[in-house]
């Protein structure tokens, strides 16, 4: 149906303008192209129409009209009319004077279509079991296993995916010589199921649907202003987000009462993305200097807000603490300022040389109050007392300065170098400060029109300040019993010797290079190859290394005038090396504990296709192959060389394409078409999936079993094209 109101609001808005036109109608023109298909799937698999919908039966694959009278014109167009990956633009003009752009576009989201569950959504995100059921495994535990193996072996399938609805609009103005004006503006409207994972006590975990109804909706009012050598852009927005199901609640199948300890609530409770709101604002500012040289600035604020109330601090009644009452306020009033500040000089002193220098600022700035949560409920089975927890504000900055020149040497020959620095501070983090130096260098050759070359080098270095160690402090779980007191412990709950990526000392290494080469007006080569190698020197645990190659290559070839063949090649290689260390309650460097594993992540891509006039002006044959192919590795070692490797992962997929056209009449063409596609993988951590594991003893999980498997499809279609 809301396809169906769209294409009607297109309509009306189109006959409306049309109508309006107070002169003659000077010109139509436009296409549009219908037909039919069939397709054909082995497996169910997801993937087929992950992000797409394939039709079977009649199809509208795309239309365009436009009509124009003076200096009117209309222009609607669209794509895979009536389906669930449909867009639809619409465009009414007055020459330069105005322009109002309206879009609406479809895009599907398809995780699984095997996914089951014996749950059942009451309210929006409550997901419910039967008393009964609740009740029986309560009351005998023993036979939890075979009485949810029975249960889970008859639920029924529960699809797993989300739309997004996008509708966009845009009105541009320019009422004077210089002046131009725009408004625009978007609703992103998201609706469906995704898996999410919880956990009752300390061990049941359940995978169930998370039920998706959000909404996003950005505004602008951008003016500019461009006056000789002078120019300016003001731009006032605002964006909100609405999530209409706030809260995940799950019925714990172990549970009919709440109980301390154990299998914890009836009922499991998890506050989902909370509705917010952001204004921003933005003033940028140009100036055109003698002796080609150029002044720009810009600066950017923006003032976010959240106010979402809190849940209980635990869902289980069997604890005291289950009530609003034992939370330091009933919401965040969140509340956080960002800026970001841009100003960059262009030169050019000399014909032959480019010269720039630039400034970059950014700051995320926490407002919010700060608050301290005197408890806290690990899984919901018990209470953490006199632990002072506060959410402090995580705030961050980083600036960055640099220079760039580029000179000439001769009319084939272009150097060039960039030099950074780079500052980064952020606070409650174990690394609070660090710096980085940036050196890069670059060559554009053209030994001959018909050939050019490209090379970039760039290296990195990030240092820390000081790692500070009670950051890595925490508390841990009080022990029971009457000797136990009552505080818990503030203890190292992390590795001192973990160092994380993200602001651990780092050395950079970039390579890239590229030709492209063409062949008279017969063929057009390109290849290119980067290098990316991250080290950790500092990091003893954590990611240590990371190293990556990427190859491409692409060509076209005219064999002659009736035949054209195009082909390409991709691949790349990532290895990462880490470090990690399994500890028992206090932290320990015994060899025993220590552990690597060198994970390997290979991608390949390849391509080819061509396009052949069977009967000049008649009859065209167009064809089309891909195949794409990743594979993982995984090696593992630990101090006593006992390590197993987990096995190695697949995907494959393969997709060919052949079209046969008949240019019936000048305007009109008939296709026929036939696809094909193969996948298949080989992945133990997404074949196979169980519902419940384990299947013997007692049962500690339970899946929704969306498993990924192979397929093999087939598509036919006949089409019609016709120009007007």
């Amino acid at each position: 149906m809301t396809t169906h109101r769209k294409a009607v609001a297109m309509s009306l808005a189109s006959g409306l303008f049309v109508c309006g036109l107070t002169t003659p109608v000077r010109a139509d023109e436009g296409q549009f192209t219908v037909g039919s298909q069939w397709w054909s799937q082995t497996n169910p698999e997801a993937k087929f129409q992950e992000f797409r919908e394939v039709p079977r039966g009649g199809l509208l694959e795309d239309f365009l009209w436009s009509t124009w009278s003076g200096r009117n014109t209309l222009t609607l167009w669209g794509v895979n009319g009536l389906r669930t990956d449909q867009a639809t633009r619409l465009t009414l003009a007055n020459g330069v004077k105005w322009r109002m752009d309206l879009g609406y576009q479809e895009i599907p989201h398809t995780f699984s279509q095997v996914a089951r569950s014996p749950y059942n959504q009451g309210t929006p995100g409550w997901w419910m079991l039967p008393d009964s059921l609740q009740a029986k495994n309560q009351r005998t535990p023993a036979t939890y296993t075979p009485t949810m193996t029975d249960l889970l072996a008859n639920a029924p399938r529960i699809p797993l995916g989300f739309g997004t609805n996008l509708s966009t609009a845009r009105l541009r103005a320019r009422p004077a010589k210089g002046w131009q004006f725009e408004a625009r503006g978007t609703t992103r409207q998201r609706s469906g199921q995704k898996s999410y994972a919880m956990t009752f006590g300390f061990s049941t975990a359940i995978e169930i649907p998370e039920p998706i109804n959000q909404r996003t909706v950005d505004g602008d009012l951008i003016a500019n202003y461009q006056h000789d050598s002078f120019k300016a852009q003001a731009i006032a927005g605002v964006s909100t987000f609405e999530n209409r199901v706030s809260t995940l609640l799950v019925d714990n199948p172990k549970r009919l009462t709440d109980v301390a300890g154990g299998d914890g609530p009836k009922v499991g409770a998890l506050d989902l993305y909370p509705d917010n709101r952001v204004i921003r604002g933005t003033l940028a500012l140009g100036y055109l200097m003698p002796r080609r040289t150029a002044l720009a600035a810009t600066l950017g604020m923006s003032h976010n807000t959240q106010d979402d109330p809190f849940l209980k601090p635990t869902n289980n009644r069997a604890l005291a603490q289950s009530t609003l009452d034992s939370l330091p306020a009933r919401s965040l009033g969140g509340s956080v300022d960002q800026i970001s500040a841009d100003v960059r000089l262009t030169t050019r002193p000399l014909d032959k040389l480019d010269g720039a220098v630039r400034f970059n600022y950014k700051k995320y700035d926490s407002k919010t109050e700060s608050l301290t949560f005197t408890g806290q409920s690990p899984y919901d089975v018990s209470w953490q007392r006199w632990i002072d927890l506060r959410n402090e504000p995580a705030n961050n900055s980083q600036w960055v300065g640099g220079a760039d020149l580029d000179y000439a040497l001769s009319r084939g020959i272009r150097l060039g170098g960039t030099a950074e620095y780079r500052v980064r501070e952020r606070t409650e983090r174990e690394i609070e400060k660090d710096t980085e130096t940036v050196l890069s260098a670059r060559a554009r050759l053209r030994p001959m029109d018909a050939l050019q070359i490209d090379g970039r080098i760039w290296h990195g270095d990030r240092k820390q300040d000081g790692f500070l160690d009670e950051d890595y402090l925490g508390f841990r779980l009080r022990q029971s019993g009457p000797s136990a007191g009552v505080y818990d412990s503030l203890a190292q709950v992390e590795q001192p010797d973990l160092r994380r990526f993200d602001v651990a000392d780092r050395v950079q290494d970039k390579v890239t290079g590229g030709v492209s080469y063409a062949i008279g007006e017969r063929a057009d080569l390109s290849a290119s190859y980067a290098y990316l190698n991250n080290d950790y020197p500092e990091s003893k645990l954590g990611l240590e290394d990371e190293k990556q190659h990427t190859v491409a290559a692409s060509g076209t070839f005219h064999m002659n005038d009736r035949f054209d063949l195009n082909g390409g090649y991709g691949f790349q290689w990532m290895r990462t090396n880490q470090a990690s260390r399994t500890s028992p309650a206090s932290v320990t460097s015994v060899v025993d504990s220590n552990w690597t594993a060198e994970l390997t992540d290979n991608d390949t891509y390849l391509q080819t296709g061509f396009e052949c006039e069977m009967r000049p002006g008649k009859v065209t044959l167009v064809g089309d192959y891909q195949f794409s192919r990743h594979l993982a590795v995984f090696h593992f070692t630990n101090g006593t060389n006992r390590a197993q490797d987990v096995p190695s992962t697949i995907y494959r997929l393969h997709q060919a394409a052949i079209e046969a056209r008949y240019h019936w009449r000048p305007r009109t063409t008939v296709s026929a078409r036939y696809g094909w596609e193969e996948y298949d993988t080989n992945d133990w951590a997404t074949v196979y999936v169980p519902l419940i594991f384990p299947v013997t003893g007692t049962a500690s999980a339970i899946f929704l079993g969306d498993s990924s498997t192979g397929y093999r499809a087939h598509r036919i279609a006949v089409v019609l094209r016709h120009s007007f």
